[in-house]
């Protein structure tokens, strides 16, 4: 389901002194230190507020290709009256009536539900090779934001539903689904902060909640949509007239209510429906960024030479 074997360069853990050559491989070991840190930290909470590590503790999840997509799937994607800022992505179909051949080559194709780009793994070449990269880069987020290490303090804060809170910059962890219920709940920090929330099942958000980025009043601007992630491990509903902002890494369906909307990107295993809605995907990390560079697994090597025969 998810690429294991893909992750990004070694960057700076959310724990001191913990550096990570690869998620993959020191990911339980520095969980281990994580849940010691969450043992003190948790003397230091503030009713009402979840709060987080700041921006030097917790690196950027990197999206390679997948991050110039508003909307990428393995599975099929649809549209009906939908308003969409940025390229849209499927290895399956797509369908965005009207849509309409981007040029003689037919390498992608256009809509007025679109502004940008739709690109299928049935559309002339390079698009199918394209596509396969920005995919993997979407499994190697994935794989990233899941094995990115928790304290205890910030492990299933409401478990189960999610009325209002606080959420400050760092990881959050959820061990089953996640319901947010409600007018709306806050995400707050600086421009700089990163938020990464990982649910091991499904997320529904309710009819008209809000997901607001407010500022933490210290002169650092507020939250940007491009530095949070979301990590689903099931299937993502929006109700009608919601409004999320980040990035949406899910490994289900994805399905939008009326006129819900989103700031940010949607990078999902499965199906998208999308119906009246609104997204606008966020500005990718600049090329070449240090916090941003993907490690892609490399071809498998060709085999070696037959041995000779043995000297008569």
């Amino acid at each position: 389901m998810v690429g294991q074997g893909d992750a990004c360069l070694p960057v700076q853990s959310l724990v001191p002194n913990c550096h990570l050559h690869s998620y993959m491989q020191r990911a339980s070991s520095c969980a281990r230190l994580a849940r010691g840190w969450g043992v003190l930290l948790s003397l230091f909470a503030v009713a009402g507020t979840a709060t987080g590590a700041t921006t030097s503790e917790t690196p950027l999840v990197c999206l390679g290709e997948a991050g110039k997509f508003a909307i990428l799937s393995k599975a099929a994607l649809s549209g009906t009256a939908a308003h969409i800022t940025g390229d849209v992505g499927s290895q399956a179909a797509i369908t965005f009536a009207p849509m309409f051949p981007g040029d003689a080559t037919s390498m992608f194709w256009t809509s007025t539900q679109i502004t940008g780009r739709m690109y299928a793994a049935s559309y002339a070449a390079p698009t199918p090779a394209m596509l396969a990269v920005a995919i993997t880069d979407m499994d190697a987020a994935y794989a990233d934001a899941a094995q990115r290490p928790v304290l205890l303090s910030r492990t299933n804060i409401m478990p189960g539903g999610v009325s209002f809170n606080n959420f400050t910059a760092g990881v959050y962890k959820w061990d089953s689904y996640l319901t947010f219920a409600g007018s709306h709940f806050n995400i707050v920090g600086g421009q700089n902060d990163i938020f990464i929330f990982q649910i091991a099942s499904y997320v529904t958000i309710a009819a008209s909640m809000k997901a607001q980025l407010v500022s933490d009043g210290t002169g650092r601007g507020v939250p940007q949509a491009s530095n949070i992630f979301w990590q689903v491990g099931g299937y993502l509903v929006l109700g009608a007239s919601a409004h999320l902002e980040g990035t949406f890494l899910v490994t289900g369906y994805v399905t939008f209510g009326a006129s819900s909307t989103l700031n940010g990107r949607v990078l999902s295993i499965g199906a998208a429906t999308i119906s009246a809605n609104v997204i606008v995907a966020p500005s990718p990390p600049p090329p070449g960024s240090t916090l941003c560079v993907p490690v892609r697994q490399p071809p498998n090597p060709p085999p070696s030479p037959p041995s000779p025969p043995p000297s008569p």
